[in-house]
């Protein structure tokens, strides 16, 4: 069983002498915010770049160095510091992001629907887009006939 399912924290276990390695489960981030040196983590078997994206500090950062959604995903950052660091719609798509993933990550339902999602996909993703029967919006939206109206 690794450290982490036994419910020890990276940082207990930096304290307690026990490499990455032996302890098993932690994200590239976590280890870095334990206190680990980025040798420690890539010792441990973590893909090297995945590593060094967790070293950046923040996923900006980690965007700016060259680092691919992929790699700063499994270097430990939330899908939403993704999207704030940067990391556009199309780019989330591309990684084969879900579209529900996309919604969590906190993309806006007019990004949306302006990369291709249909309206079905938007609802079963978990948008809400009732609103969208306004008619002050339905012309912002394609209008009566677009299939993002509730017509």
């Amino acid at each position: 069983m690794e450290a982490k399912e036994a419910g020890y924290s990276a940082r207990e276990v930096l304290a307690g002498g026990y490499s990455l390695r032996a302890a098993g489960g932690y994200s590239p981030r976590e280890a870095k915010e334990a206190g680990f040196a980025l040798e420690d983590v890539k010792a441990a078997d973590v893909q090297a770049r995945a590593a060094e994206a967790a070293f950046c500090g923040t996923c900006s950062t980690a965007r700016e160095a060259g680092y691919s959604l992929q790699e700063v995903r499994e270097a430990g950052f939330s899908l939403q510091e993704i999207k704030e660091g940067g990391y556009s719609l199309q780019e989330f798509r591309e990684a084969g992001y879900s579209l529900q993933e996309i919604r969590e990550a906190g993309f806006s339902l007019s990004l949306v629907k302006r990369a291709g999602f249909t309206r079905e996909d938007a609802l079963h993703a978990g948008y809400s887009i009732g609103f969208l029967a306004a008619p002050s919006l339905l012309s912002a939206y394609g209008g009566r006939g677009d299939n993002w109206d509730m017509a």
